[in-house]
């Protein structure tokens, strides 16, 4: 599973990636930061065709959200 998170001046992004451990509990850790907010959609794009998580969560500080733009139509829920 893939985690968005935008910062709400949209001056950068970040992405984590969390998956069940062998022990059963959850692991996570920041894989991606970066300035603005264009490369978030290619980034998850590229690995979502290669690694095909569970899914891909994107934290909404307001109703519109933030990668409104840059985030495919049909990804769109």
């Amino acid at each position: 599973m893939f985690a968005v998170e935008v910062a709400p001046d949209r001056q950068s992004a970040s992405i984590a990636v969390v998956g069940e451990r062998e022990d059963g509990l959850l692991h996570g850790e920041i894989v991606a930061y970066e300035p603005g907010t264009s490369w978030v959609a290619p980034w998850i794009r590229a690995r979502v065709v290669k690694w095909r998580p569970a899914g891909v969560a994107i934290a909404r500080p307001d109703r519109r959200g933030v990668l409104s733009r840059t985030w495919p139509r049909r990804w769109r829920t």
